[in-house]
């Protein structure tokens, strides 16, 4: 019982949870690009007013994720569901673009060996779900809590342990469920070796000082691989709810940490790993 506890104490801290143990964005662009003390406080500025420009697309992308997840739970049409992505695709690119701009004034006060780096930067600024930069001023959840080390104990606890608890999956439904995110890893690996190399053209286009006009073409296709990729994590989604009682299925406090950890998940080489 006090682990099951312990799991949704960790699962009400899913956003906060997804950054802690790595260094903060400012903090890995410092590290990799070597930036001194007056280009780190530049770097500081920069990310704090983007987060705060970044804020209404993230939530209105986080908004249009539960829109594809309800239409596919749902079964409405194809032509429908592709609309929904339409949408979402034109609020990845909105963010992206934001993104840009906030790096080409990253990249102006960088000297010539740290823009040779740019294009594992952008990757670092806009890394794994992209929302990440917005999702690091959100509330921290504590490293200690009753004199027991929650960081050591999440160490312990993989990403599947969170969702068995979150879920509360019996024996067979735990063998569904993973079968499910094994399948989407397989399923969405070519789209993510696809989006982890565009990703870094683009921070490298805005380092050789290209106009937004030239660097728009790639940031639109990125958009809609991000958009593709928000489409198989949504699919991932709907086939878990079909493994549920129907208890389960209309537990909303249960399945919404398993919703926000679907964002991103598949971004890694094994869906239960860092």
């Amino acid at each position: 019982m006090f682990t099951r506890l312990l799991l949704a104490a960790f699962l009400v801290a899913a956003p906060a949870m997804a950054q802690r143990g790595r260094p903060g964005i400012a903090d890995q662009l410092t590290g990799l690009l070597k930036l001194n003390r007056s280009q780190k406080a530049n770097l500081e500025t920069i990310l704090s007013a983007v987060r705060h420009e970044l804020l209404p697309v993230t939530q209105e992308m986080e908004k249009g994720r539960d829109v594809v997840a309800q239409a596919m739970i749902a079964v409405k049409s194809q032509e429908e569901i592709d609309s929904l992505l339409k949408t979402y695709s034109a609020l990845a690119a909105e963010m992206t673009t934001i993104q840009t701009k906030a790096f080409a004034r990253i990249c102006a006060a960088l000297n010539p060996g740290q823009l040779a780096r740019a294009g594992q930067a952008f990757a670092v600024l806009t890394r794994v779900d992209g929302l990440a930069l917005v999702h690091e001023e959100g509330p921290q959840f504590p490293s200690q809590h009753a004199g027991i080390d929650i960081s050591a104990l999440e160490r312990q606890i993989s990403k599947f342990d969170l969702i068995v608890g979150s879920l509360n999956l019996n024996g067979g439904q735990r063998k569904l469920v993973q079968a499910v995110l094994d399948d989407t890893q397989k399923e969405t690996a070519p789209l993510r070796d696809e989006i982890l190399r565009t990703r870094p053209q683009i921070g490298e286009a805005v380092a050789a000082c290209k106009s937004q006009d030239e660097i728009k073409p790639a940031v639109e296709s990125y958009a809609a691989l991000a958009s593709q990729m928000a489409r198989l994590e949504m699919k991932a989604f709907t086939r878990i709810i079909a493994q549920l009682d129907e208890k389960q299925k209309t537990d909303r406090q249960r399945l919404g940490p398993v919703f926000m950890m679907m964002n991103g998940l598949f971004m890694g080489k094994n869906w239960n790993e860092e």
